[in-house]
């Protein structure tokens, strides 16, 4: 028996109305985790650049438990005084939410401040936040209340800056930097601006010629114990290094796609109640947790 053609065109709008309804209650999903947060009593924020969405996720099911629409392409995110800051690459801003998702203010001038903002680190004690620019190769310096704090960080020294924390045991602002080719390196700065050190990628083997440490630096923590872990993206894992001399002490996974493995990986921080190491896995769209990975003898 045949259908009247408009019996079959109103079962058809039927069926794609409720297909429609029925998507209002699927959560967003993590599509390109690329920054972390530090681990608070809330939980982990994560920066997903793909998704256009920051996440907080639960601090010990790592279940998202809410998520808001940012600006386009996300890559860095702290969280300090119950404001989240979000720094939106594409529109060349950092962007400043309360914890429900409603934007309050934007740091300097809003649009274009930045050239390419990237990873963000928080100096609590001082009220600063610290924004790696990518592009303009250098680390910009606001209070948080959104006003620039009068000096930069790195300037004419910093290659291609990809991400930035601070230690707040040592007072010292540590950088990732892709730096010139074959040069990668992690420059360490006081609280002022004044460079203190420089851990490279690459150190010479004599007659070998240099041994290669790591190749491509982005997220990085320390633990409060002398102990630098730094993500290298080529690589897929997580290098634990000597905060003052650079010396490679052991590494964190494997690259990857399976369990445990990584593929991409770009930001890493420290559950300070557990020692778990966590990992912004991009790739496979998840956060890896090694347990007790964070915890060194």
């Amino acid at each position: 028996m045949k259908l009247p053609l408009r019996l079959l065109l109103l079962v058809g709008c039927c069926l794609i109305l409720f297909s429609c309804a029925g998507n209002d209650d699927v959560k967003p999903q993590m599509q390109s985790p690329v920054r972390l947060s530090a681990v608070t009593t809330d939980g982990l924020w994560v920066a997903d650049h793909l998704a256009n969405r920051v996440f907080l996720l639960d601090r010990q099911s790592l279940e998202i438990r809410d998520s808001f629409p940012v600006g386009p392409r996300p890559a860095g995110v702290v969280v300090a005084s119950g404001r989240v800051f979000v720094a939106e690459q594409n529109a060349g801003r950092v962007s400043v939410y309360n914890l429900s998702g409603t934007p309050l203010f934007r740091l300097g001038q809003g649009d274009n401040e930045f050239l390419r903002p990237n990873g963000m680190a928080l100096n609590a004690a001082s009220g600063l936040v610290y924004i790696a620019d990518l592009k303009a190769g250098k680390i910009r310096v606001f209070t948080l209340n959104g006003t620039d704090a009068g000096f930069a960080i790195g300037s004419g020294e910093l290659n291609a800056p990809t991400a930035v924390t601070f230690d707040p045991d040592r007072r010292e602002i540590l950088v990732s930097d892709f730096g010139v080719p074959d040069a990668p390196q992690v420059r360490v700065y006081a609280e002022d601006g004044t460079f203190l050190r420089s851990l490279p990628g690459t150190v010479s083997s004599g007659m070998l010629g240099v041994t290669s440490i790591f190749s491509a630096p982005q997220g990085l923590t320390v633990d409060g114990k002398g102990h630098l872990f730094l993500v290298d993206s080529l690589l897929g894992q997580v290098l634990v290094l000597d905060e003052l001399t650079g010396e490679l002490l052991k590494t964190v996974g494997r690259t990857g796609t399976g369990n445990g493995e990584l593929f991409l990986p770009l930001d890493v921080t420290i559950d300070p109640g557990s020692g778990d190491l966590l990992v912004a896995n991009s790739k496979p769209a998840r956060i890896e947790v090694y347990r007790q990975g964070g915890v060194m003898p």
